[in-house]
Formats: structure tokens, C-alpha cells, sequence
């Protein structure tokens, strides 16, 4: 269990996310989508978040196709999926001051 705990704590200092071949990346997320992701793994919509970070909605789609992209998803509910089982990944910019 403390290999656990210690290995997320790793990753989240090194702004990486485990892959299954045990490698780390680095997804590039920026401050405000590391923003917006964390409140798409809250579930929240569009609309919401765009109340929540004072945007527009335009804006805040804009945001999530770009996380989609990054991450190499297809689609929301997987980026939903990916924040709530790693939480570092929408943390990773604001460890970075991006």
C-alpha cells in the first residue's frame, strides 16, 4: 500500500501520468484546461464550467476538444474516466505555473 501511495505522489511531482508499459507523459495541458478538466471529472457540462471559470461556452469547448486531443481520447465520459481513476493529470499545469 505505501508503494501506492508513493508511486502517485511520484507521478504527481513529475507531472506524468502512468502508461501501461510503465512509461510517464507529460500531456502539455495548460493551466485553464487542467482547469476545466478537473471540473469535466466532476461531471459537470459545458455550461456549467463556463459558470464556474466565468467563459463562455464556446470557450470551454474549445478548451475540451483540446484536452481530448491531448490525451488521446475520443471522447468526454473517457476524459471523465482518466481524471477521476489519476487526479495528478488535471494538476500537472498549475505544478508546472503554465
Amino acid at each position: 500500500m505505501f508503494s501506492e501511495i508513493s508511486g502517485g505522489l511520484l507521478r504527481a511531482l513529475f507531472h506524468t501520468t502512468p502508461e501501461p508499459d510503465g512509461r510517464g507523459v507529460d500531456h502539455g495541458l495548460t493551466r485553464r484546461e487542467s482547469e476545466v478538466l478537473q471540473l469535466l471529472g466532476r461531471g459537470l457540462s459545458n455550461k456549467e464550467i463556463g459558470n464556474e471559470l466565468s467563459l463562455s461556452v464556446a470557450t470551454v469547448k474549445h478548451h475540451v476538444h483540446h484536452i481530448l486531443e491531448k490525451l488521446e481520447l475520443p471522447r468526454r465520459a473517457q476524459a471523465m474516466r482518466r481524471v477521476r481513476d489519476a487526479p495528478w493529470i488535471a494538476s500537472t499545469a498549475t505544478l508546472r505555473k503554465v
